[in-house]
This record gives structure tokens, sequence and C-alpha cells, in this order.
């Protein structure tokens, strides 16, 4: 775990394949899950993307082609509308 600035990154690696893998995400997100050295992260995929769950809680979610269709932020629609 590392500080950045208002943000975490957290960074994960699979024993068994030496997979590393790192996600920044909101700091007060993962003071909530307590993550720390050795912590089970679990990984749950969905049709929308993929959700990454530390003590019971999402710390972060990655969403696919269909789940970036779903999400909405009025900024960029102001944006586009502009353009």
């Amino acid at each position: 775990i590392e500080n950045a600035g208002n943000s975490v990154i957290v960074v994960l690696k699979d024993v068994s394949t030496g997979v590393t893998v790192s996600i920044k995400t909101v700091a007060g997100s993962v003071g909530t899950a307590s993550v720390a050295i050795g912590t089970v992260v679990t990984v749950i995929a969905d049709a929308s993307g993929h959700a990454i769950m530390a003590s019971g809680k999402v710390i972060a979610f990655i969403p696919n082609e269909i789940g970036k269709s779903l999400i909405y932020s009025k900024k960029a629609a102001e944006r586009g509308a502009r353009s």
C-alpha cells in the first residue's frame, strides 16, 4: 500500500503465479476496509466489470465496456453538448 496524495495505490500479488496488479483508489475506501499486507482480496466478476473486495467491502470497481457505457458523468455530457 502506497500513499499518492488523496488516493492510495494497492499492489496485489498472486503468490502462486507471481502476477502483480496495482489499483489506485480513494484513500478513505481502503482505510475503512483495513487493507494491510497479507489481507485476502477477492475479485468478483460481473456483467459490467470486476469488483475488488477486501474485508467484505468493495475497494475498487473496474468497469468493462458494458460498465463504461453505463457510467454517466454530468460534466462529460455537458462537454459533449458544447462541442
